[in-house]
């Protein structure tokens, strides 16, 4: 491995950290209403009437604070006007958690209660919260977690049902996404409730967290891992499959999250189902995932023919990232390269040149589309700023 390589590499995330500081800085932040703008699209027309999300706006909380922490202490102020934003509108003082969404000005408008999006609000305010050590942000993580685990966990299926009411009654949608089966259990939520619980640990090392842990351990063995190293993503109530869709994004990303909680919460004595499953995944991601030019394909399913080749932003990037770690922790070179291959495709087939942001995605044929986000609802400085930062740290130990 040469030396210059791997500088090299460090250099060029932390110069896309600035560039992606520089474009939420100079291009996002709303001075009418607070927080940031609703969106801008891959054409960079601004959107200052839709609707802002909860996920987002959680998501830039977390980047900031994390940006301000491992890399640029200038950013304090932008981790500050995101947690102001969510404390001021998002959050429900009647029923307790937080909104999906809230109206340009800062007005409630979807009211209902999506796990996923608690979980982010957590996730959050746990990096929120190593940056300042304020007790009162501490004091709302601790109120969020007793919540979920209160309003969210069903007992009968002992799954966290995917959303609620505004005061925490039954849906019959529950949807993240029109593009989600509308079912009540769901991976994705599952895995961000243990991606949110396990960032919580660490400042909080409570036993009750590491009690929820641990059932999230257990409902990733029993239900979610696949032992062909994909992972089932929707089931009934019943805990009943419903799904054979193949989502890339999801696997390779859950094998570092996955690692990353058992270096906290460690599973049982003797238990070895889900480092099995990340080996496995990690070896079927560079199987199947990966393209010739580099980047990683969408979505299959092998019961419908799809085969979706769009490069989408989050996919390359969680790619990058667990491939970083799979080489970490077992040196097998091909895992290095090919992380190396999906930067290389981030930085010539994915980056706006003129704003520096990333494209949603783009076609096999490498074209954007104008209608798509560089910005909004779902766009946030979070999958590439969280690559670029653990990125250049396990780079850096190399």
């Amino acid at each position: 491995m040469e030396r210059a390589w791997i500088d090299r590499w460090v250099g060029e995330m932390k110069s896309e950290l600035e560039d992606i500081r520089r474009f939420w800085s100079e291009s996002m932040v709303d001075e009418t209403y607070g927080g940031f703008l609703p969106g801008m699209n891959t054409a960079r027309q601004a959107d200052l009437r839709g609707a802002k999300g909860i996920v987002s706006n959680a998501r830039i909380l977390w980047a900031f604070s994390a940006l301000t922490l491992h890399h640029d202490p200038g950013c304090r102020s932008l981790a500050d006007r995101a947690y102001r934003y969510i404390r001021d509108y998002f959050r429900d003082p009647l029923n307790g958690g937080y909104y999906w969404s809230v109206t340009f000005n800062g007005k409630p408008f979807q009211t209902r209660k999506q796990v996923y999006a608690q979980a982010f609000v957590l996730y959050a305010l746990t990096g929120y919260y190593s940056l300042t050590r304020d007790p009162d942000v501490l004091s709302q993580a601790r109120e969020l977690f007793t919540l979920m685990e209160m309003r969210c966990l069903d007992r009968r299926s002992q799954g966290y049902t995917e959303a609620y009411t505004a005061d925490w009654h039954s849906l019959t949608d529950w949807r993240l996404s029109p593009k989600d089966l509308n079912e009540p259990l769901s991976l994705n939520t599952h895995l961000h409730i243990l991606e949110a619980y396990s960032s919580f640990y660490r400042i909080n090392p409570d036993h009750r967290v590491e009690a929820a842990i641990r059932h999230l351990y257990t409902l990733f063995e029993d239900h979610f891992l696949n032992p062909d190293g994909h992972l089932n993503l929707f089931f009934t109530g019943e805990w009943c499959r419903a799904s054979h869709l193949v989502s890339y994004g999801h696997d390779i990303e859950a094998t570092w999250l996955l690692r990353e909680s058992l270096s906290r919460v460690p599973a049982p004595a003797g238990s070895s189902t889900i480092s099995n499953w990340i080996r496995k995944a990690c070896r079927v991601f560079l199987e199947e995932a990966l393209l010739p030019d580099g980047s990683s394909r969408y979505e299959t399913d092998p019961l419908t023919g799809l085969d979706d080749r769009d490069r989408h932003w989050w996919v390359q990037a969680e790619g990058m990232v667990a491939l970083l770690d799979a080489y970490a922790n077992g040196r097998d070179p091909r895992f290095l390269e090919a992380a190396w291959q999906l930067w290389c495709f981030i930085l010539t087939g994915l980056k706006d040149p003129v704003t520096g942001e990333w494209y949603w995605k783009v076609d096999p044929d490498g074209r954007w589309f104008p209608e798509d986000s560089l910005a909004g609802f779902w766009k946030c400085p979070y999958h590439n700023t969280r690559a670029c930062l653990e990125g250049i740290e396990r780079l850096s130990i190399l």
